[in-house]
C-alpha cells in the first residue's frame, strides 16, 4: 500500500517538474522567437499594436467583454484538466504548459521589441498582471491531473484499480479550486487591466 502511494507521489513529483520545465523552454523559445523577427514582421506588428496603442491614448480603450476574457482565462486549465481524465493525457498535458509559456512570452518580447523599454510595464500589464494567477494554477493542476492519467495508463494496462478509486473527491475538489482562483485572473483582466494600461501608456 505504501509503495503505491510513494509511486504516485512520484508520478505527482514528476507531472510538476515536466510542466515547469517544458513551460520554462516555451517561455525561451517564445522570446527568441519574437527576438528573430525579420523587419516584415516586426512592421506588421507595429501596425498591428500601434492601432492598439491608438485606442489607448485616446481613451477608449474600454472593459473587455466577459466571454472572450472567460475563454481565454480558462481554456488552458479547461484542457489540462480533460487530459487528466483520458489515458494518453499525461504525454501532452506539459507540451500545453509549453504553449501557454511560448505564447505569453512572444506576447511580451514582441511588444517589448516594437515599442523598446518604454513598452515593459503596458507590456506587463497586458500579459502579465493575469498570469501571477493563472500561470501557478495551470501548472500546479498540470501536476493533479498528470498523476492522475499516469495512473488511469496503469489502471487500463494492468487492470489494478477502477477509474473512481482513482478520480476520488481530492481530485476534483483541488481542480476545483484551480478553477474558482482563476476568477481573480477574469477580474483583473475585467477592471485592473484598462486602468493600469491606460496609466502606463504615457511611457510608449
Amino acid at each position: 500500500m505504501n509503495k503505491k502511494k510513494n509511486t504516485t507521489g512520484r508520478e505527482g513529483y514528476l507531472g510538476l517538474l515536466l510542466s515547469v520545465v517544458l513551460f520554462v523552454c516555451g517561455i525561451l523559445v517564445g522570446t527568441f522567437t519574437a527576438g528573430a523577427m525579420d523587419e516584415g514582421g516586426s512592421s506588421a506588428l507595429y501596425g498591428i499594436i500601434s492601432d492598439y496603442v491608438a485606442l489607448i491614448r485616446e481613451g477608449t480603450f474600454s472593459r473587455p467583454e466577459l466571454l472572450p476574457v472567460l475563454l481565454s482565462t480558462y481554456k488552458y486549465q479547461v484542457l489540462v484538466i480533460f487530459m487528466g481524465l483520458s489515458i494518453p493525457g499525461f504525454a501532452l498535458i506539459p507540451i500545453v504548459n509549453a504553449v501557454r509559456g511560448f505564447f505569453l512570452s512572444f506576447s511580451i518580447a514582441a511588444f517589448i521589441k516594437v515599442f523598446g523599454t518604454g513598452g515593459v510595464l503596458t507590456a506587463i500589464g497586458l500579459f502579465g498582471l493575469t498570469a501571477i494567477v493563472s500561470v501557478p494554477c495551470l501548472i500546479f493542476s498540470s501536476a493533479i491531473c498528470f498523476q492522475a492519467s499516469a495512473n488511469l495508463c496503469r489502471s487500463v494496462l494492468t487492470g489494478s484499480r477502477s477509474a473512481a478509486k482513482l478520480y476520488d473527491r481530492a481530485f476534483f475538489l483541488r481542480c476545483g479550486l484551480c478553477l474558482a482562483a482563476l476568477v481573480v485572473p477574469v477580474i483583473l483582466e475585467m477592471y485592473v487591466v484598462p486602468w493600469f494600461v491606460s496609466a502606463v501608456s504615457v511611457f510608449l
